[in-house]
């Protein structure tokens, strides 16, 4: 069962590899041998404007999300391979799509304003993306209430590029809103664009020399404590709020 769950697992992440029987060379050889795994992640590109504010929001359950969702993304083939592993009919995903229980809606398009080609199976959705195209977060607030939304990539939160965690701070949505996330961000003005590269060439292999979720985008959607007057203007309150791009207007490319 061990051995079945880790095969799911990579294959779902898009690092299944086939390797060759294992033969005696010179230790040089072998570290010097490439590692990188096939199939594509996101990579920290250039910087665009994406300024933001802080915003005052407390939680209503601490770091308890009301909901969270993924979407998993590769390239052409590294897809076929998750869709042929899961075994099924695929439907098209392209899109808003509504998860974390209804909450939000999520998608991801290109520089021209385009939806990925984006297929659903078996509860997941996984979106086909190339190598060295830009691309952005789409999140849509479906509730008639302020929420705040905690975004990874590649298991790196969007705010940090850390390692992702509940207990950071994310975006915050006012009811029905919609925002673009282009990138991480990369201080009060603007982000370092999200571009698909090489696993090697990851955020996250770079910086981290971890690629284990790359492939992954990981979303956690949190309410608003109701107090019946705006919450405390604290430290531990304070997310951040767009104050740029929306998802009606496509990125420059």
């Amino acid at each position: 069962m061990k051995h079945l769950a880790l095969l799911s697992l990579l294959a779902l992440l898009g690092a299944c590899a086939t390797h060759a029987p294992q033969q005696r060379q010179p230790f040089a050889e072998r570290a010097a041998a490439p590692a990188e795994r096939p199939g594509i992640g996101t990579g920290s590109g250039e910087w665009r404007a994406s300024p933001v504010q802080p915003a005052n929001f407390a939680r209503a359950w601490g770091d308890r999300p009301g909901g969270t969702a993924k979407l998993f993304y590769n390239d052409r083939a590294g897809v076929a391979a998750m869709l042929d592993f899961l075994g099924g009919e695929p439907r098209p995903a392209s899109g808003l799509q509504k998860c974390a229980g209804g909450l939000v809606c999520l998608g991801l398009r290109d520089v021209a304003g385009h939806w990925l080609d984006t297929k659903e199976l078996r509860g997941h959705r996984i979106a086909t993306g190339e190598t060295g195209a830009r691309y952005e977060i789409v999140v849509a607030n479906e509730s008639r209430r302020r929420i705040e939304v905690v975004l990874s990539v590649d298991g790196l939160d969007v705010m940090d590029g850390q390692p992702a965690s509940f207990a950071k701070r994310g975006y915050v949505l006012a009811p029905r809103e919609t925002v673009a996330i282009g990138g991480f961000r990369a201080g009060r003005d603007g982000v370092a664009a999200f571009r698909f590269v090489s696993v090697g060439d990851t955020y996250a292999q770079r910086r981290h020399r971890d690629t284990r979720n790359v492939g992954v985008l990981g979303l956690a959607v949190f309410g608003e404590r109701w107090l019946g007057t705006p919450a405390i203007p604290r430290p531990e309150n304070r997310a951040w709020q767009l104050g740029g791009a929306r998802a009606g207007t496509p990125p420059d490319a």
